[in-house]
């Protein structure tokens, strides 16, 4: 299995780690990657990232456009804080996922959004939901993603 992940403040990569240590997977960190264009192949293949104000964040798309995915399974968790939009559906529509999903995470967008008053309780729900999100992805289940174009507005700022 291999996971590539995106993080700028450290969840995704939390995210990420803790998905890689449950299920043995190889961690990708997809700045290190971006410069190849190249095809990775594995039984099982996993993206991480943190969402956006209006979806994925540039670096991802990028990553994602520029290179091919061979996997019997490919998943796609979405970390957000304050408001979820269709990332995910943004990633289906580039590459089929068997298995999307969104994960809660504290907010870190502060200079616009008051933080939580208690962010511990924030991650003790995330680390439970994390808890499903490895069990569903080591059962290989199964949760489509319905695909939509990509907002490409403001992705220049990201």
């Amino acid at each position: 299995m291999k996971i590539f992940y995106f993080t700028a403040t450290g969840n995704s990569l939390f995210a990420a780690q803790k998905i890689a240590a449950s299920t043995g997977a190889d961690l990708i960190s997809i700045p290190k990657v971006i410069a190849e264009q190249r095809t990775y192949t594995d039984d099982c293949i996993g993206f991480v990232y943190p969402q956006y104000a209006d979806g994925l964040p540039k670096m991802v798309r990028s990553f994602i456009l520029t290179n091919t995915f061979k996997a019997e399974y490919i998943f796609a968790v979405d970390l957000y804080s304050f408001i979820r939009v269709n990332a995910l559906g943004e990633i289906a529509g580039i590459i089929p996922l068997n298995y999307g999903t969104y994960l809660k995470t504290p907010c870190n967008f502060i200079f616009a959004i008051s933080p939580a008053k208690n962010p511990s309780v924030v991650l003790a729900k995330a680390e439970e939901k994390l808890a499903i999100i490895i069990r569903d992805i080591s059962e290989r289940k199964s949760k489509p993603v319905k695909p939509r174009e990509s907002i490409l507005v403001s992705q220049d700022f990201y």
